[in-house]
């Protein structure tokens, strides 16, 4: 399993709500109108469920990413993160750290092959993939991660960064 650290901060989303710009609004407008002309010209081509039909023909036949189900747990010492990867083996999974968020990336090819009498007869090829990202509850120290994989489940501790203590200074007049 590669585990990359990461010590440096990486830019979060704008907090702040996006400014409606009637630029922004009149090129949706604009998409809005062309779509429907497009629907109103060439659906009568696809059949009784129209261009929906035909997006959704090609869309189911893409693969589509697994979802990991993720657990998440706060200790006195730091964090538990419990991941479900069955059929993962170590070296197929990626784990990078930063102070704030853990990212999870995997891939999983498999291919059966048949032969009879030397000639292939069937061929199979798999691959599951994914990619999960976490907003993390606390600081943690990103060069002190264990991950550990057992029967399909990662296991991965986090230290917590401790906060500085507060230490009361007397302050005398001189």
């Amino acid at each position: 399993m590669k585990i990359t650290k990461e010590t440096k901060l990486a830019p979060t989303a704008i907090e702040k709500p996006l400014l409606r710009d009637p630029f922004f609004e009149r090129v949706r407008d604009f998409e809005n109108t062309m779509m429907r002309h497009v629907y109103e010209m060439f659906g009568p081509f696809f059949g009784e469920r129209g261009l929906r039909g035909l997006f959704e023909t090609e869309t189911a036949t893409l693969p589509i990413p697994l979802p990991v189900p993720i657990e998440l747990r706060e200790t006195d010492e730091g964090l538990l993160l419990y991941a479900e990867l069955p059929g993962f083996k170590e070296d197929e999974i990626e784990l990078r750290v930063e102070p704030w968020r853990v990212y999870l990336t995997g891939k999983h090819e498999k291919t059966v092959e048949r032969e009879r009498k030397g000639k292939p007869v069937y061929a199979e090829r798999t691959w599951n993939e994914f990619t999960r990202g976490l907003e993390l509850p606390c600081e943690i120290n990103p060069n002190k991660v264990k991950a550990t994989l057992s029967k399909g489940v990662l296991e991965i501790v986090f230290e917590k960064v401790l906060p500085a203590k507060k230490v009361p200074i007397e302050v005398k007049a001189a």
